[in-house]
């Protein structure tokens, strides 16, 4: 008998410890950050379809689909606006999206049914600011208003009725509903000490509230830590909730808050901040962004590694899991950054990574718009990596290395010409990665140490290297003429 209920305690026991329920001992992923990899340049918003495992995202006027794989599927819809905050509903066959102004504000809501591509346009000319699906297709979002304050409203897309659900809630950062229907959880300030000007402080921060949908009234309150939260998603189970924490990184809590941890974190000197994680239905793969925004000073990033991710969870068996197939080589970390005049009014900031190379000295010429770089490195070549915003760029900087210009690409490095000169061995090489464009500068010449890089705020460089070799054999040629001439008589 004993036994037996031993047997018992055991098989219950493993019961809940691998069940995912509401209410039963929460199983919360482990995200592989060694299993990661980038898949788009773009940094718009994302959503996993609840059936068929592919994402949305929207890239500037443009709905575009993906594979759990990564590859790229095609566009989806095509809008005469910025798009942003798609959500599939429930069974995958809509998709939601608010259309973004001139301003920056969402200020129409639509939605695209897949199979028929007609687009039903729902909401226009209010402030929206988090949108989410119940599982009979109707539509819970929020209003924002000037005050900072924003009401929580649903509406009923077949008979175009709406309802109100929270009257008044002050900075949202975010809402989602449950897979059941029954529950939304929001992120919001949980004091109302919180002064309008959003200063940092006591009663600023946020908590995710959960509320009973049939009720209206909050049932539970986690994710209690003096943090500013947002974005705000259930997991396919319901058994936890991920969102996004004021610290970069992406945090999932139990129901019971008994636990709350970082699930996407920043890896080490890497500044980046990552946010709008996204798990699948099977909550074996995470999508997630990467920005370019909070690099430190002489902190180790680079900005073109932006974009949005996969990794792969602990849930995944590796023989049943999806591989990625589309992925985009991370690129090293770099140095600092620094800016560059350009003008009166006018500057860009430039990353940059000297390699192994050791900066004996780093000057700004604001009247000729230079920025130098004396780079020495024994027995070995000097390079140095630039990374420019695109639209600075162009036309805008011009690089020299010892004098001479490299880019844009001069005339002047190529075959040796006769005795006087010899193949130069300063080369320059540019790649475009959209909005950043990569410039290599690279001095090959290890008969000395030292290189001077100087990148300069202007197209327009005058470069004279070669007039010296041009005129002498110009003066050597009449000479010889001459000569031949006198001894010929």
């Amino acid at each position: 008998m004993k036994i037996l209920l031993l047997l018992g305690m055991v098989i219950g026991l493993s019961f809940l410890q691998g069940s995912d329920s509401f209410g039963m001992v929460p199983s919360i992923p482990e995200v592989d950050l060694n299993d990661t990899y980038k898949i788009s340049f773009d940094s718009g918003n994302v959503d996993w379809n609840p059936v068929s495992n592919t994402l949305v995202m929207t890239d500037n006027d443009t709905l575009i689909s993906f594979a759990a794989n990564g590859s790229q599927l095609a566009p989806i819809y095509k809008a005469n606006f910025t798009v942003d905050m798609p959500r599939f509903n429930h069974d995958g066959s809509k998709i939601e999206f608010v259309i973004v102004n001139s301003e920056g504000r969402p200020v129409n809501l639509d939605v695209l049914d897949l199979s028929t591509k007609h687009l039903h346009q729902l909401i226009h000319g209010i402030t929206i600011g988090w949108v989410s699906w119940t599982p009979d297709d109707k539509i819970i979002y929020s209003r924002l208003f000037p005050s900072a304050s924003s009401q929580v409203l649903e509406l009923d897309i077949k008979n175009n009725l709406t309802s109100t659900l929270i009257g008044s809630v002050y900075n949202l950062h975010g809402l989602d509903v449950s897979p059941d229907g029954k529950r939304l959880v929001v992120s919001e300030n949980y004091s109302n000490n919180c002064s309008h000007s959003g200063e940092p402080g006591a009663g600023c921060f946020d908590h995710l509230f959960v509320y009973d949908l049939e009720s209206k009234k909050e049932v539970a309150e986690v994710a209690k830590t003096d943090t500013y939260k947002w974005d705000p998603r259930w997991s396919p189970d319901e058994s936890y909730i991920i969102y996004g924490s004021g610290d970069c990184q992406v945090n999932a809590v139990t129901l019971d808050d008994s636990n709350d941890r970082p699930l996407v974190y920043r890896a080490n000197k890497d500044p980046a901040c990552i946010g709008s994680a996204r798990i699948n239905k099977d909550q074996t793969m995470i999508a997630f962004f990467k920005g370019y925004g909070g690099v430190e000073y002489n902190g180790k990033f680079n900005p073109l590694n932006k974009g949005l991710y996969l990794a792969h969870t602990n849930k995944c068996l590796r023989s049943n899991c999806i591989a990625v197939s589309r992925s985009i080589p991370l690129l090293p970390p770099i140095q600092t950054s620094r800016d560059l005049y350009l003008g009166p009014g006018r500057s860009v900031e430039l990353y940059y990574d000297s390699g192994d190379s050791t900066e004996k000295q780093v000057t700004y010429g604001l009247d000729n718009k230079t920025l130098s770089f004396v780079l020495e490195n024994q027995g070995k070549p000097r390079s140095i990596i630039l990374f420019f915003p695109t639209q600075d760029l162009n036309g805008n900087v011009t690089v020299l290395i010892n004098g001479k210009q490299s880019y844009p690409a001069s005339n002047n490095c190529g075959t040796a010409l006769l005795f006087f000169t010899k193949k130069c061995q300063q080369t320059a090489s540019e790649e475009n990665f959209g909005e950043w464009t990569q410039v290599n500068a690279s001095d090959n010449d290890t008969s000395t140490s030292l290189s001077t890089f100087n990148i300069v705020g202007t197209n327009v460089i005058p470069e004279f290297p070669f007039a010296v070799p041009v005129l002498l054999i110009g003066v050597v040629s009449l000479i010889v003429f001459y000569r031949i001439r006198f001894w010929l008589g």
